[in-house]
């Protein structure tokens, strides 16, 4: 296979690009050369994502665009999530070939021709970027069976990984350079309540806060119903994890909830934020929203955006509900119009939009610890870093002037001059 090549597109949430990291892992494992440019090679493999209708438009798109580089011999492969919910190939007949996610084996002896097994699950091989954080996924599929969630369907039911499994990827991860894990699932809260021992998500990061070379720990994706403020409690009363926590509650109105089968109402939401509060009141707190969602009446939607206002999220990200197929919502009544669910969407986008404007004013004159995660993208001498306040990709980052010694993957600490501008001072 050394000379073989392949361009790989990787699409989709963390936990997808975290599966194609391994997936390119076990690629180079076999002697082939990934490319930069799809234009010459043997393979372009796409890792797909499924979750909702504009998630597949993309993956569609994406891959239509890359159909002209097959004149130049490569054979069209696509992985993850979309095969695993139905065939992409009747959707986009110039792909060659269909793997799902758990599927790797598969891919292998497609690309290499040979039948005999050449994959180990437990092989730790992923790539890993230049950069100082990195995804660890603690879990995959989801139970929770929420009203409007293909997720089951794409990626089955509830499972954690072991113990020791996650602790060698951490470790692995560490001895190549990274200081910040973050912990990825469909739903990281309910963590190693089906593996013998039960230990929950404290205990894991108890276990991970000991792997040298690990500074920060942060925590995405954690299903309110199954928080507890004793594992809060837990968690937080670890050092090295990040006073942050992702919380995505969709919505607040109890019919909402009640619809969305989000097994959690209102009155359990508002005390875990209380008591997150009482923990540490400079917590940073993210959550993801719903609008639009089949019987949201006005009352509903007022009560959400009342909430927002009161609550005061850090960061909040929102979508207007999509229709999926062969889920328990598709068959709701009281449909809300598009056109209402956009206005929605913009509406509870601007107030959380100056929300978090205002959050970001607060940190100005504060000295923060700070770590350098790459050169500006827009050059001229600066840096990029974040704050324990702000998560990769998603919350944003600090700009600060590169001074000497400087480099990616260490902690500074840095006066906070404007919502994007901090200064280090040697």
């Amino acid at each position: 296979m050394a000379n073989k090549s392949y361009y790989f597109l990787n699409l989709g949430c963390p936990k997808n690009q975290t599966d194609g990291d391994n997936i390119r892992g076990a690629l180079n494992g076999l002697g082939l050369t990934e490319a930069e440019s799809p234009e010459i090679v043997d393979y372009i493999i796409v890792n797909t994502c499924a979750f909702i209708e504009d998630a597949r438009l993309e993956t569609q798109g994406e891959i239509r665009e890359l159909e002209e580089y097959k004149k130049n011999g490569a054979r069209l492969i696509a992985v993850g999530c979309y095969p695993a919910l139905s065939d992409i190939r009747k959707d986009i007949p110039a792909v060659d070939a269909a793997f799902r996610f758990n599927q790797v084996e598969e891919l292998l002896s497609y690309v290499s021709g040979d039948k005999i097994g050449c994959h180990s699950p437990d092989q730790i091989n992923r790539v890993v970027e230049d950069l100082p954080y990195a995804y660890l996924v603690i879990s995959d599929g989801c139970d929770n069976r929420c009203s409007y969630c293909s997720i089951p369907m794409i990626r089955g039911g509830y499972r954690s990984r072991p113990v020791m499994s996650i602790l060698k990827e951490a470790e692995y991860l560490a001895k190549n350079g990274i200081k910040e894990l973050v912990l990825v699932a469909q739903d990281t809260a309910i963590y190693g309540n089906d593996i013998q021992g039960k230990p929950d998500l404290a205990c894991l990061c108890r276990m991970l806060a000991g792997v040298g070379g690990i500074e920060w720990l942060r925590i995405m994706y954690a299903h309110p119903a199954h928080l507890s403020e004793d594992l809060l409690d837990k968690l937080f009363a670890i050092d090295k994890v990040c006073r942050y926590l992702d919380m995505p509650i969709q919505h607040i109105s109890p019919n909402m909830l009640s619809r969305m089968k989000r097994q959690c109402g209102p009155a359990k939401i508002k005390q875990l934020i209380n008591h997150l509060r009482k923990i540490d009141n400079d917590i940073s707190l993210r959550t993801t929203l719903m609008v639009g969602f089949p019987g949201e009446a006005d009352d509903d939607f007022k009560a959400l955006l009342d909430f927002i206002e009161e609550t005061k999220f850090d960061h909040l990200g929102a979508f207007t509900y999509s229709p999926e197929a062969n889920t328990a919502a598709e068959d709701l009544d009281n449909r809300v119009e598009p056109e209402l669910a956009g206005e929605r969407y913009e509406m509870l986008y601007d107030v959380a939009e100056d929300i978090s404007s205002q959050k970001a004013e607060a940190q100005k004159g504060i000295r923060q610890k700070l770590l350098i995660e790459r050169e500006s993208l827009e050059g001229g001498g600066y840096m990029e870093a974040r704050s324990y306040r702000q998560a990769p990709e998603i919350d944003g980052f600090y700009r600060i002037p590169e001074k000497r010694g400087m480099k990616i993957g260490q902690f500074i600490e840095a006066l906070i001059k404007d919502v994007d501008q901090a200064e280090y001072e040697v």
